[in-house]
């Protein structure tokens, strides 16, 4: 049974585990014969007080950069904070939304609120270009993204309708994104093939006691690495 004084302790062994077989999985989906990657992704959000939304676009840029995308492909937006001020200030890739080839729209409250007041009439304007043109033929691959909230929450009514993909449960959600970015077969493809292992590598509890023991064993070799190196240092 679960020591529920040391489950903070779980949680965050448990999370290094799936970030370990995660970081395996990408790096072998690196390795997968994939057309050269030649479009350019936008991420573009709005930050909250806590600074949770640059934590998360920066993990995701780095996952999508580890599975092959050239990181000088991946672009997102910038916040600081005012001086003396709460409130936070975006800087934005030049004319990004109108250049570049595939869009994640980071769902936010204060996203929604941005652009339902028309904040910023000009970026407003493109956006609702884009999500309601669906019959350009080199038309942008436009998807709202989220970590959490709901969706009605969180965009603005011109996304309403769109095809959106929950990051809420990350793992999954990022093979999606993955599948939507190289417009794979939805039925049967290989990143569907390598995210069933990962499903497989995570449900083995094995295979994580493991993970586990081994991490101690190498963290008890470090720290004994470490004693003999003081004791050589001081002579003892």
């Amino acid at each position: 049974m679960q020591d529920h004084n040391n489950v903070g302790a779980f949680n965050d062994k448990k999370e290094e585990y799936c970030r370990h077989n995660f970081k395996m999985i990408l790096n072998e989906l690196a390795q997968l014969h994939f057309e050269p990657f030649t479009k350019t992704i936008y991420i573009h959000y709005f930050e909250n007080k806590n600074g949770i939304h640059s934590k998360n676009i920066e993990c995701l840029a780095k996952d999508l950069k580890s599975v092959g995308i050239p990181f000088d492909k991946i672009l997102y937006d910038k916040w600081h904070a005012r001086p003396g001020s709460i409130f936070m200030v975006g800087h934005y890739p030049d004319h990004a939304l109108e250049k570049c080839d595939i869009v994640f729209i980071v769902g936010s409250e204060d996203l929604a609120k941005n652009y339902e007041t028309k904040e910023d009439y000009w970026q407003y304007n493109i956006l609702c270009k884009m999500a309601y043109n669906n019959t350009e033929p080199n038309k942008k691959i436009l998807i709202p993204v989220w970590f959490d909230g709901e969706f009605e929450d969180i965009f603005p009514l011109c996304l309403q309708c769109h095809r959106g993909q929950s990051l809420v449960d990350y793992y999954d959600g990022f093979f999606s994104l993955l599948e939507s970015i190289y417009q794979l077969d939805p039925v049967d493809n290989v990143v569907k093939k390598i995210q069933k292992r990962f499903k497989h590598i995570m449900d083995n509890t094995d295979f994580y006691e493991k993970y586990v023991k081994d991490q101690a064993e190498l963290k008890a070799k470090e720290r004994e690495e470490a004693i003999k190196k003081i004791d050589k240092i001081f002579g003892l």
